[in-house]
């Protein structure tokens, strides 16, 4: 139903309409988003969990915000940068797309308000990274959890990428408000490699494997949201959602091992990168995540 300001009428929309949602599956916009990007209001009121029953105002409020995660700290920088202006794609990309040499790179990874982002597939991560980079991926939420984990968006990004992805990886960046990228490796990860610099890892098992080798004593960290949590987790696990996991690293011992998990293994990955930088050395990531522990038909409990 729809105002009209000018007529001092109410008009009722066509049920046939096109609806183009604001924001996408994943998005920390929302909760339960589809990642359907077009659909009519027929069918949204057929399907759509806050619009097929009968609502109040307050009831519709309480269902739109109910286990709503709170909004990532780089929101209030993205609204000022709306409100305010910001530069031109252009003038990013030309100040961005730098190659540099590796002692420059890591002379520059040393400054202050400085971090070496890796953006590359996820098992070359796992298999060897630079010793305190972050890994968030290309091929998930990329933007989204870049904002989410990085927070600042003045923070000075060296980037670690995929051969031919550098334009795309600022480009996304830039898109959630992250204009200062330094450059990127020049030759990627293999320059480091090549050079025989010191690099790190992380030790990744199946869910199977860790069925056959799992006890009581095996630590477990849920980086899902409390929403997810609720619904299905490991006994002996404590949830700690990835946004949150810098804020409370003290809940966790640095002398433990930590098998990590969430729903599919990319979050998983980020926060063992996040809890390696910080000291954490002995940190496995559960591959698959809670879709291939199902799989493993462990018992799962739920609040």
């Amino acid at each position: 139903i729809l105002y009209d300001s000018v007529n001092k009428k109410i008009k009722t929309l066509d049920e046939n309409i096109l609806i183009y949602p604001g924001h996408g599956s994943g998005s920390a916009c929302g909760k339960n988003i589809m990642k359907e990007t077009v659909d009519t209001l027929k069918n949204q009121k057929a399907i759509n969990y806050a619009l097929n029953g009968t609502h109040s105002r307050n009831s519709f409020i309480r269902e739109l915000t109910h286990d709503l995660p709170d909004p990532p700290e780089y929101f209030p920088s993205n609204v000022k940068l709306n409100q305010n202006g910001y530069q031109d794609f252009d003038v990013v990309l030309e100040k961005s797309l730098k190659p540099i040499e590796l002692e420059k790179f890591i002379s520059l990874s040393k400054n202050n308000n400085t971090v070496v982002l890796d953006t590359r597939n996820h098992v070359d991560f796992a298999k060897s990274h630079i010793p305190n980079s972050i890994f968030i991926g290309l091929n998930g939420q990329f933007a989204p959890w870049a904002g989410a984990i990085l927070k600042d968006t003045k923070l000075k990004i060296l980037l670690i990428c995929d051969d031919g992805k550098e334009t795309e990886t600022i480009l996304r960046l830039s898109r959630v408000g992250f204009d200062f990228v330094q450059g990127y490796l020049d030759g990627g990860f293999d320059t480091w490699k090549m050079s025989n610099k010191n690099t790190n890892n992380i030790n990744s098992v199946s869910a199977k494997e860790l069925k056959q080798n799992i006890s009581t004593n095996t630590n477990l960290i849920d980086v899902r949201t409390e929403f997810e949590n609720n619904k299905c987790f490991l006994k002996n696990s404590i949830n700690i959602p990835l946004n949150s996991l810098e804020k409370n690293l003290e809940i966790v011992e640095k002398s433990n091992t930590y098998h990590v998990y969430c729903a599919g293994g990319y979050r998983s990955l980020i926060a063992a990168s996040i809890l390696k930088k910080n000291g954490f050395n002995n940190v496995v990531n559960i591959v698959g995540g809670m879709s291939e522990i199902k799989k493993a038909n462990f018992e799962l409990l739920k609040k």
